[in-house]
């Protein structure tokens, strides 16, 4: 006997993702029968990527299921020029579909068909190509939309005996027999043959995912101080897979691959002075002492300080004195210098003796007087007493307020 997880209320309008094959319209009879209850309306949602011929049965056998049994069916036909399919682009197409119409009738919660075979092949993939193997989670957040996975716990064999005794018809697509993309040559070649193998098994590929997780625990407790930045020396000190943790982390891109990770570790530990990667919507610097990521918020660039008290400039804290009133604060400028004891300093050299990354410069406060002479260069100058002017970097706890 067949059960589902339900993740979601009696009360919540749902739709379904149908393909037309065994476990989405497995999953749909279970939804019209057994656990008819556990939902307010149901909607379908199919998608004809018109790669084959057999999509137009597959479509027509789908609207006329839903017209018996009194569904509202929602159908997307795909359009891709000559050789331009690729199964990324399709589920990105898929999805969007999903989101928009769900979206247009209020409907919050997505079901898939995804099972357990799914998952191991997905934790394989990952493992594989050197990814963090998570496999496919029971259930996600896509914007408003929660996707619930409710067969992702039983084998899609399970899904076929069920077919047969229910007699709950349903097409296969012949193409997973091809071995063209990776995910079908992982099923068909790899998985398939161990799955067969009297002395190994598959459900290890989920003992080796809860494994790394629980390793992940550890590490995330570990470097939770780590937010967007680490000094380079206590990097390049740590382990392979620490480091992999720190840059994953850094980016906010658990699916960074080991194999970039590596290459990015390699430069940290080079003699190399400046360097840059780009990973996912970040972008991870490498400048002197530090590894950080690069700001993307607009900066301050001049601040007219008139009242005594604690201002804000970038991630700089600056407590004010009213006896020295009023102060301009700005960014660097080409030309800025400092009076020594004997001549002058550029401000620019400044920054290289302190090894400030060329990135962060610009978020130094250069503060000067009614003359315009610079009294304060961040935290490296000062000429003015500090219980008169003082200036901190911001800390966690600053920029909480």
């Amino acid at each position: 006997m067949i059960f589902i997880d339900v993740t979601w209320s009696h009360d919540d309008d749902i739709a379904l993702a149908v393909s037309g094959g065994v476990d989405s319209n497995v999953l749909l009879h279970l939804l019209i029968t057994k656990y008819q209850h556990t939902f307010k309306t149901l909607t379908l949602l199919h998608v004809n990527h018109q790669q084959r011929v057999e999509s137009i049965e597959e479509e027509s056998y789908i609207r006329d299921y839903a017209s018996r049994h009194g569904l509202k069916l929602y159908v997307k036909h795909l359009e891709f020029e000559d050789d331009s399919f690729s199964q990324s682009k399709a589920r990105e197409l898929r999805y969007a579909f999903f989101m928009d119409v769900m979206a247009g009738k209020g409907i919050e919660h997505l079901l898939t068909a995804h099972h357990l075979d799914d998952d191991y092949e997905t934790i394989a993939l990952q493992l594989f190509s050197g990814r963090t193997p998570i496999g496919i989670a029971p259930s996600r957040q896509m914007d408003d939309i929660t996707i619930h996975r409710p067969l992702i716990h039983m084998r899609k064999d399970t899904l076929y005996t069920y077919a047969e005794k229910h007699h709950v018809r349903y097409f296969e697509d012949v193409t997973n027999r091809e071995d063209n993309y990776t995910r079908n040559f992982m099923r068909n070649q790899i998985l398939s043959k161990i799955d067969g193998h009297p002395h190994l098994s598959v459900s290890s590929l989920s003992e080796i995912r809860d494994d790394y997780q629980a390793i992940e625990a550890v590490l995330a407790k570990h470097f939770a101080h780590i937010t967007d930045s680490i000094s380079r020396r206590t990097f390049v000190n740590l382990t392979e897979l620490e480091q992999i943790f720190v840059l994953r982390k850094l980016s906010g891109d658990t699916s960074l691959s080991r194999k970039y990770a590596k290459e990015i570790a390699k430069v940290a530990n080079d003699d190399t002075s400046n360097a840059a990667f780009v990973v996912s919507e970040e972008t991870i610097v490498i400048a002197y002492d530090s590894i950080y990521v690069k700001d993307k918020r607009a900066s301050d660039t001049a601040l007219e300080i008139t009242a005594s008290g604690r201002h804000k400039f970038n991630d700089y804290i600056i407590d004010v004195d009213a006896s020295i009133l009023p102060i301009h604060v700005r960014t660097q400028e080409p030309g800025d210098k400092i009076p020594l004891d004997f001549g002058t300093k550029k401000v620019a050299r400044i920054f290289i003796d302190a090894k400030v990354p060329t990135e962060k410069r610009n978020h130094i406060p250069i503060i000067t007087n009614t003359l315009g002479e610079i009294i304060a260069v961040g935290v490296m100058y000062n000429i003015i007493d500090r219980d008169l002017l003082n200036i901190e970097r911001m800390t966690i706890d600053d920029t909480e307020k």
